[in-house]
């Protein structure tokens, strides 16, 4: 099958976000008085936001859920500095945007997506959005993936994704699509 679409995951794919990230949960933890240890926080990487939360203190109310959410959007906006662009799949979707369909599938919030997609200035470069309040079902479950597709108006066998995660190259491949991990890239 030829590929029509090209699938870009966004954090840690894309975009080297994972300092930035981190130190945005870990002054948003800090703040509601809970400790958020880089360890922890590396084998959530990836997860959407309420899974990663339940993952590391199930016990958070709603209330603290939705004040580390907000401060977290605040402190990572201020560590844009610390994400680094994967120049490697910079220039494929840049040689590559006018001859496929073009797709961001990540589980990070529409708000912090698109602010960083901008500082980097590739927030006018996809044809599809998924973020993750798009969907019901966070990575590793493929519906990201296969409501990227249903936009895209292309077949699973069409697509190629790039990934970094185990729990996003999970989706991708759950979802019929073939799959290039790209988590070496980052030094």
């Amino acid at each position: 099958m030829t590929i029509k679409a090209l699938l870009f995951d966004l954090d840690g794919t894309l975009i080297n976000t994972r300092e930035a990230n981190y130190i945005a949960y870990k002054k948003a933890f800090f703040n509601e008085g809970k400790n958020l240890s880089e360890e922890s926080y590396n084998k959530n990487f990836g997860l959407c936001f309420n899974d990663l939360i339940k993952n590391i203190f199930p016990s958070c109310s709603q209330i603290e859920k939705d004040r580390i959410k907000s401060e977290k959007t605040y402190f990572y906006k201020k560590n844009f500095c610390k994400t680094k662009l994967n120049p490697s799949l910079k220039s494929i979707l840049l040689d590559n945007r006018s001859r496929y369909k073009t797709a961001i599938v990540t589980t990070a919030s529409k708000i912090n997506a698109v602010e960083i997609l901008k500082y980097h200035g590739l927030h006018n470069m996809f044809d599809v959005f998924i973020f993750g309040e798009d969907v019901k079902n966070g990575k590793p479950h493929p519906e990201c993936y296969n409501l990227a597709m249903q936009l895209l108006g292309v077949r699973s066998s069409e697509c190629l994704v790039y990934e970094d995660s185990s729990i996003g190259i999970e989706a991708a491949k759950s979802s019929g699509a073939s799959v290039i991990n790209v988590s070496g890239w980052i030094k």
